[in-house]
């Protein structure tokens, strides 16, 4: 056993599903230089092992994405994604192994759940490289709001004032004490802290195939996807009040019709994606900051990326806010009767 496992645990928001997706589309090619992305964990992210790893409990959301219903049930996972995978790597005898899921530093938030996986991964593997990406944690934020509007939840956040409805350090925020943990666990291990570039010529894959140096290249036909796009800052609070609405008032067509919506409000009313104000941002990253310059110091190339920079963002005119109204008014021609009378009873309740 003389091979070594790359561990990419995200985080969230850092090109985690670009990444997954240049492995998966190129499984066969790594594996011919003695690199094995696992097929029985899936195309990635790979759950499956998190999952493994997590404590068990009913309401947990990675729990129930397995529809894992109790702890038998649970112990009987584990153990078949942990022979599965064994098997695998057994048959393909590689040099190296790669694993990569986003909520490991999320979910695994206790050194007693990260040790679970480095036992995992001591089965069959005889080094561990961590690889995991940091933004800077207001553009976090704003891209966690996009993604609840997006995905119809409007209960977590204020969408007027999103600071204000977050923890002072909850833990996805606070990468020292993620950084902490896993050293903890990982103590012998090398942890490659890199930073996730904001600027549109960033690449994410290229970026961590540069740690793999097996000379693989993307295929003319892949390109890297910036996935998740945030949504219009001009709609962004439209749409979280219509959202809101529709949920409060059990719109059922609207919510169903949800992502043709966000679709046609950002077609209609295009701007760069939404970010938080000025004051907001510096609200927020005030909290991070004695923890963010302790990690510079520990690695200096996260300088540009967490050092914070209270610019402020210069509105166009054309980039001023939508009221619901008027981007009702608009996208009510591009659906169909059920949506627009829906749509309609929500305005009369505003």
């Amino acid at each position: 056993m003389s091979n070594q496992t790359i561990l990419h645990v995200g985080t969230e928001k850092t090109g985690t599903t670009s990444i997954q997706r240049f492995l998966a589309d190129h499984q066969k090619e790594l594996l011919e230089c003695g690199v094995l992305y696992p097929l029985s964990l899936g195309p990635g992210p790979h759950l499956g092992l998190t999952t493994c790893c997590i404590d068990y409990k009913q309401n947990s959301s990675i729990i129930r994405a397995q529809h894992i219903t109790s702890e038998t049930e649970h112990k009987e996972f584990a153990n078949n994604i942990v022979r599965n995978l064994c098997n695998e790597v057994s048959a393909s005898n590689p040099r190296m192994i790669i694993l990569s899921d986003e909520h490991i530093n999320v979910h695994l938030y206790t050194v007693e759940m990260l040790g679970r996986l480095r036992n995992i991964i001591e089965e069959f593997s005889s080094s561990i490289k961590v690889v995991i990406y940091f933004r800077r944690q207001d553009r976090l934020l704003e891209s966690m709001l996009s993604e609840a509007i997006k995905n119809k939840v409007f209960n977590i956040y204020d969408f007027g004032d999103p600071v204000g409805s977050i923890p002072d350090l909850r833990y996805r925020f606070n990468y020292l004490a993620i950084l902490k943990n896993l050293q903890s666990v990982f103590f012998d291990s090398e942890i490659t802290v890199r930073a996730y570039d904001e600027g549109p010529n960033f690449d994410v894959v290229g970026d961590f195939n540069s740690l793999l140096d097996v000379g693989i290249k993307k295929r003319s036909n892949i390109r890297t996807f910036r996935e998740n796009r945030s949504i219009s800052r001009r709609v962004f609070l439209s749409l979280a009040q219509l959202g809101t609405k529709a949920t409060n008032l059990n719109e059922e067509t609207v919510l169903r019709q949800w992502r043709n919506i966000i679709n046609l409000a950002n077609q209609n009313f295009p701007a760069e994606g939404y970010r938080l104000n000025k004051e907001s941002a510096q609200r927020f990253l005030c909290r991070f900051e004695d923890m963010n310059s302790t990690i510079i110091k520990s690695h200096p190339n996260m300088q540009n990326t967490l050092c914070p920079r209270y610019n402020s963002i210069t509105y166009r005119k054309t980039d001023e806010p939508v009221k619901i109204e008027e981007l009702c008014g608009v996208i009510l021609d591009e659906l169909d009767l059920d949506t627009s009378l829906s749509i309609n009873r929500i305005l009369e309740n505003i």
